[in-house]
């Protein structure tokens, strides 16, 4: 994923095709003490469509954030991108465009 120039945090994701949906899979490294003592994170996928679904939350418990997955009945062909923001807030602190 690619950092947003605001950051706060570095991750890496998967995005696998599944048959009724998207399978997605990430770690999260928080890069400023702000992004450690955050509530929590959402993980939100943005159709190409422009309507945005938050997949996933989590709360910083431990740095790195590893082994996080989630699933959306939201087709992979559909998906125009994902990201990482703090819970409550429109502004990705990561991101990653699908095409």
């Amino acid at each position: 994923m690619q950092s947003t120039p605001r950051g706060g945090v570095n991750a890496a994701l998967a995005v696998t095709e599944k048959k009724r949906g998207t399978r997605l899979d990430w770690t999260c490294e928080y890069t400023k003490d702000w992004a450690k003592n955050a509530a929590s994170y959402d993980i939100v996928v943005t159709t190409d469509e422009g309507i945005e679904s938050a997949v996933a939350t989590w709360s910083p418990a431990s740095d790195p954030a590893s082994g996080l997955a989630a699933s959306t009945a939201i087709p992979t062909s559909k998906i125009h991108t994902v990201d990482i923001r703090v819970s409550g807030t429109d502004e990705p602190l990561a991101i990653t465009t699908m095409r």
